[in-house]
């Protein structure tokens, strides 16, 4: 009985650290997107792909843009 119940404790160790190496990767994902997000939302880039398809800033606000 008792190796029994040390085996399933083992088993159950190992499924806890399988869960929090799996919530390590995506808290680390969620992370690389919310750079990446930050890197796309940048104020300089959003004005240059205003300008490139002909679209001009409203009141310095890069996400009210109308037809030139």
């Amino acid at each position: 009985m008792y190796l029994g119940t040390q085996n399933s404790l083992a088993a159950t160790n190992r499924t806890y650290q399988d869960l929090q190496s799996q919530i390590t990767s995506q808290n680390q994902q969620i992370d690389d997107y919310k750079q990446t997000v930050g890197e796309l939302s940048n104020s300089d880039r959003l004005a240059n792909f205003a300008k490139a398809h002909g679209l001009t800033v409203i009141n310095g606000n890069i996400k009210r843009v109308t037809d030139k």
